[in-house]
């Protein structure tokens, strides 16, 4: 019957049910009529937000993807395509999430607005630790956008004394006079 046409299901009948379905949403029928279902677009799959949502609350890992090759979740086991989600909390309470395979990245969202004269803002996780585009993600995270530090007055004569402990640790700074303009280990 053309009736019975979906994205995932063309009819389904008590007491049967379906969770946890996605489908591509340019795909024959929409499935709404069945609850359970979602739509998602190929950036939504290619991102790796589908594979993270097949794979929540299930202890082990069945659907992975190899984030900036595969363009949709693969049945796998394999950990190094686990996909994991970094959440990102504004200050107004709104949150946006990316996705990254364990040892990934993500780029890290802009802080926009206008931050009070000789205030720098930046991405915190619960323990204090402030991600940029270049940390590593090895599990889900939340970031709050929260202040990082308060840079003194212009001409007030200030030093910053940095030690690092390790070499990685010296090759990997950033540093702002204005907290606009940043200047990392690469120059």
């Amino acid at each position: 019957q053309a009736a019975n046409i979906g994205g995932i299901f063309g009819h389904i009948a008590s007491p049967a049910y379906a969770q946890n379905c996605y489908y591509l949403d340019t795909s024959v029928g929409s499935s709404a009529a069945v609850s359970g279902v979602e739509s998602k677009t190929s950036e939504e799959f290619k991102s790796g937000e589908v594979a993270f949502l097949l794979n929540s609350g299930d202890p082990q890992q069945i659907w992975g993807q190899e984030l900036g090759t595969d363009e949709a979740p693969i049945l796998t086991d394999d950990a190094d395509k686990s996909v994991v989600q970094v959440t990102f909390e504004n200050s107004d309470a709104t949150t946006t999430a990316q996705y990254a395979n364990p040892g990934g990245t993500v780029d890290v969202p802009d802080i926009t607005g206008t931050a009070p004269d000789g205030q720098v803002y930046g991405w915190f996780d619960a323990d204090g630790n402030r991600y940029t585009d270049a940390t590593s993600i090895s599990a889900d995270v939340t970031l709050t956008l929260a202040l990082a530090y308060a840079v003194p007055a212009a001409g007030s004569g200030y030093t910053i004394d940095y030690a690092a402990e390790t070499a990685a640790a010296a090759a990997n700074y950033e540093i702002s006079t204005d907290g606009q303009a940043w200047l990392d280990s690469g120059g």
